[in-house]
């Protein structure tokens, strides 16, 4: 709402928010030009515009703290309930403050395997699936293993227990999950998960491990997400889903609260949606009873 805004104002939030667009998949931060351009947009708006767009901020907050008290008094929840709705509170600032730090983590590493990989001649999407002591190994002199490499791209299963962490790659890694996970060829017409928001919807299922396939996969209303989970990188491809069906997950889950924010049908902890349901299969998503049929 200032008359002019200058570089360093800019600046400070750039300082403070650049890792924004950084998440499990996309290593690439936001920049200070693209920080510059959205100020800039909203600069151009009137200053009763702007005024109205802090009002509605500030007054969600107090409209969610009055629901709640209302819900409470409404339910008799008493005291030891509040004090649960504190601790989540808590938590859920905790959680968001862990995100930061995790892509923070991930971001200076990707630096520094990209520096070792300028330095050593080696590729850096070779080095991302290394574990530290072997990035370590590199740096004294050790070969890198590129067939160990080719296996972790085709599947990689680490095992943490009390005797320690073990890693599998290839076809040990799938034989693991395989095992451990109890998976077996689903071949099934019906699946069942908690429904957490309402809708009936049919379109083609479009299976995806991960969000750059989101992104390319989902395109309209009439597709339909399948995933194992969904991240905070999903969400432009959520927003083009007609319903999203995961195979993990709760009524608390990434999914279900995108899901409930966009108003579309979501079932999550199906346990086998993306191992029963291929591309291109027709399939009715009933959010209301939990039910995902395959019609052909």
């Amino acid at each position: 709402m200032k008359n002019k805004i200058k570089d360093g104002d800019i600046d400070k939030i750039y300082s403070k928010f650049w890792w924004t667009k950084l998440g499990w998949e996309n290593i690439i931060p936001h920049t200070f030009n693209y920080f510059n351009k959205a100020i800039l947009k909203y600069h151009k708006l009137d200053k009763q515009g702007l005024k109205n767009r802090l009002v509605a901020i500030n007054e969600q907050q107090k409209v969610i703290a009055r629901e709640r008290k209302e819900l409470v008094k409404q339910y008799r929840l008493g005291e030891n309930i509040s004090r649960y709705l504190k601790v989540i509170d808590a938590y859920s600032l905790i959680h968001d403050l862990r995100k930061e730090c995790q892509v923070k983590s991930i971001y200076a590493y990707f630096l520094l395997t990209r520096e070792i990989g300028r330095s050593l001649k080696l590729k850096v999407d070779d080095l991302a699936w290394l574990l530290h002591h072997e990035v370590q190994a590199l740096l004294r002199g050790k070969q890198l293993d590129n067939k160990e490499i080719e296996r972790r791209k085709k599947a990689l299963a680490i095992l943490v227990n009390k005797q320690g962490i073990k890693v599998w790659s290839g076809q040990a890694a799938l034989d693991l999950c395989q095992k451990e996970l109890q998976l077996k060829n689903q071949n099934v017409k019906e699946l069942k998960g908690r429904g957490v928001t309402s809708g009936k919807v049919k379109g083609r299922a479009k299976v995806c491990q991960g969000m750059l396939e989101a992104l390319q996969k989902i395109k309209s209303k009439k597709d339909i997400l399948i995933c194992p989970m969904t991240l905070p990188d999903y969400v432009p491809a959520m927003k083009r889903a007609g319903a999203i069906v995961t195979d993990e997950g709760g009524i608390t889950c990434h999914a279900a609260i995108i899901a409930r924010e966009l108003k579309i049908p979501c079932i999550v902890g199906t346990q086998i949606a993306t191992s029963s349901l291929k591309d291109g299969d027709l399939v009715e998503v009933d959010a209301d009873k939990g039910i995902i049929k395959k019609l052909k």
